[in-house]
Parts: C-alpha cells; structure tokens; sequence
C-alpha cells in the first residue's frame, strides 16, 4: 500500500480517531481545517492529503481534489485503487487524456501474467456468437498496461490478433507500432517477424492499412520532434 500512515503509532491512531469523530458529527469544514493543519505539520502526509483529496470530491470541489491526489501520484505513492479514483474524477471533470492515462496506470499494478488472463479472458468472451463485437474500452486499457509492463510485447499479438478478429476494432492495431518502440534492434526485428505472422494477415481492408500507415508516420513526427 502507498500509504506512509504508520501501525499502531498513538499520535496518529488519535489522529484517526478525531477524523472519524469530525466525519460522524458531519463537520465537513473543520475536518478540511484539521486536514490541511496535518498536512502542514508533515506527519504522514501522504495518508492525509489522499483522505483530503476524497473529502473536497465529496463537497463538490473535483479541481481541488485532483491537485491534491496529483500531487500524491507526483511523489510515486498511488495505488491502483486510487489511480482508478483519479480516473473517475477526470471523467467527470471530461479530461479524457488524464482518465485513460490513469485507467492504465491503475491496470499496471497487475502482474503482467495477471494483465495476460485478463485480455485472454475478454476475447474469450468476446468469440460467443457471430461478431464483429463492440470491443469494452476496458480491454484496450488493460492490454496498453500490458505491453508498457512488458519486455517482450510481441508475446501477446496473438492476442492482440484474436481481440481484432473479433472485433475489427482499429485502437487495437495502433498499439503495436507503439509498442515496438524503445526496444532493442534484436527485440525490434522480433516484434515486427511476430507482426507480419500474427496481425498482418488480418489488414483485409484497405482502409484500416492506411489508418495504420497514418499512426506510424505520427509516432514518427512525435519521435522527431
């Protein structure tokens, strides 16, 4: 757990106690009060700005609330479960960059075979009855997690293949070039062989190579620039 909150330290045990007394009395503003004085003191405050975060989103105040746990996630100290908090606020708050990036990040606290059973586990469900299927976005943010973890990303374009057969969803394709990149030549060389054996078989419309062709020459210019 990211958290610095200590087990069984007594100054912090009755720290938690006076939170819990001030939340059942509903006294929201002097919690916030109480909150930011511990913070200032710098005792644990990781614990507290992360209980400060949750208590302006429930008041309302989501742009407070997303600095306070950026600010956490600036230092390292995130979980996934608070990634996937961070994620529903920048939902709400429509920063759909920020959401995705924390969704991911959120998956990236998965073991890399977890993250492999769980897309597996997807198209599985996704191959029952006639498709193309509507591909869960989940899915995608899993699998991104999966080949950002990953030092060996031509392992799962199999999957990547099966979950586009399937689907004939184009965001799938498009983390592949992604993927290959800052490898080694050798792993370079791997992952493309694996590419042109595994998912290149499967561009059968025009459109979808030139989509393809398209989001290389991007990642392109992003590496020059």
């Amino acid at each position: 757990d990211a958290d610095d909150a200590p087990a069984g330290d007594p100054a912090f045990i009755w720290k938690v106690a006076k939170f819990n007394l001030l939340i059942a009395l509903d006294r929201p503003d002097q919690l916030t009060t109480q909150l930011q004085q511990w913070i200032a003191q710098g005792g644990w405050k990781i614990h507290w700005r992360k209980s400060l975060a949750k208590l302006q989103a429930e008041r309302g105040k989501l742009a407070d609330a997303i600095r306070l746990l950026e600010s956490v996630r600036d230092e390292g100290s995130l979980t996934p479960a608070d990634y996937q908090t961070l994620a529903n606020w920048y939902l709400v708050e429509d920063q759909r960059a920020a959401y995705e990036r924390s969704r991911v990040e959120a998956f990236k606290g998965n073991n890399e075979w977890q993250l492999s059973n769980y897309v597996n586990q997807q198209y599985n469900q996704l191959a029952q009855g006639p498709g193309p299927h509507e591909l869960d976005e989940t899915t995608l943010f899993a699998l991104q997690a999966l080949f950002e973890k990953t030092s060996n990303p031509q392992n799962y374009y199999w999957a990547v293949r099966n979950l586009y057969t399937s689907t004939r969803d184009f965001r799938l394709l498009a983390m592949v070039p992604e993927s290959i990149l800052g490898g080694t030549r050798q792993s370079v060389y791997s992952s493309l062989g694996m590419f042109q054996s595994s998912i290149l078989e499967e561009l059968r419309k025009e459109a979808t190579a030139d989509e393809m062709l398209a989001h290389l020459e991007t990642l392109r210019k992003d590496i020059e620039a």
